[in-house]
């Protein structure tokens, strides 16, 4: 191995989900790996409870000092190191050990080639639009700001009835909606929920968000795509106390009597690592059976 580069990588975080097979054995064999050469290893709290190690790093300290971030597990382990990682850009090596893999890259047998290569900066990254979601309470001030790699979702309840809700597109009114929730999609996130809802598949490194009704009262609704600089505004027509708006489907929180929502692009992308040539379309290919005979 080259050792060219090595200077620069001081530290580097692993996140991992602890329910995937074998964790604990990869885990530890990334760490001996990364010790060879020197380098700090910033364990995400889950992560040192899963291989049973007492000493973890916190979201500030990996945020601070890591120079780049392993992912092992799904896709819903990217968007859990995507959050830790916040506004800053630090780069994500996704490899693949869950259930769903449209964002992971790499496999486990790829992964020491790939860890050696970001190791000598030789690894190019994509860059990833995400979403910031803010709450507006009935007096204009902020009571609540997250952030989404893949969607904003407005859901109601426990109680089985449709919302009455408004979208505007800056200031301009899209429609009135009655419906199930409403999705804000990113390109990342449009194989995900947004999908299920009838959204469009977009290519990835597109900057656009795609707004998708949750099973419309209207069968004329469909899911609308708008410039990535839109801000998305989304007011309840009715009093409701059941509406939760959540991120990524990992965090969220209850709209309250007057507030809205607010949806705009970050100024920050997500960092992905990738070796050419893996490619969105075989990935699509492979995920959804594109080109296979039917039976």
């Amino acid at each position: 191995m080259s050792h060219k580069g090595l200077q620069a990588v001081k530290s580097v975080a692993i996140v991992a989900n602890p329910k995937s097979a074998n964790i604990g054995q990869m885990v530890h064999e990334v760490i001996d790996f990364l010790k060879r050469f020197r380098i700090d290893v910033l364990l995400e709290k889950r992560t040192s409870e899963a291989i049973k190690v007492n000493w973890h790093s916190s979201h500030e300290d990996i945020r601070n000092k890591a120079d780049f971030v392993i992912v092992l597990g799904g896709d819903g382990t990217v968007l859990s190191a995507a959050r830790i990682v916040g506004e800053c850009e630090i780069p994500i090596l996704c490899v693949h050990m869950g259930n769903l893999g449209f964002i992971t890259v790499f496999s486990q047998d790829e992964l020491f080639e790939a860890l050696e290569s970001a190791m000598n900066k030789r690894l190019p990254t994509h860059r990833r639009m995400r979403l910031e979601c803010e709450i507006i309470n009935s007096e204009g001030f902020l009571v609540y700001k997250e952030h989404a790699l893949n969607e904003v979702t407005l859901n109601k309840g426990g109680i089985a009835r449709m919302i009455d809700f408004d979208v505007f597109a800056g200031y301009e009114r899209v429609s009135s909606y009655r419906a199930d929730g409403f999705i804000v999609s990113t390109p990342t996130g449009s194989t995900g929920y947004s999908l299920s809802a009838g959204g469009p598949i977009v290519v990835p490194s597109m900057q656009l968000i795609v707004l998708s009704p949750i099973c419309s009262h209207s069968v004329n609704s469909r899911a609308l795509i708008v410039p990535s600089d839109t801000v998305v505004r989304i007011k309840l027509t009715e009093a409701r106390h059941d509406i939760f708006v959540s991120q990524d489907g990992q965090v969220g929180r209850y709209l309250h009597a007057g507030e809205y929502l607010v949806i705009r692009k970050t100024p920050f992308d997500t960092l992905l690592y990738y070796i050419p040539p893996h490619n969105f379309y075989d990935r699509m290919r492979d995920g959804f059976g594109w080109g296979t005979p039917p039976c």
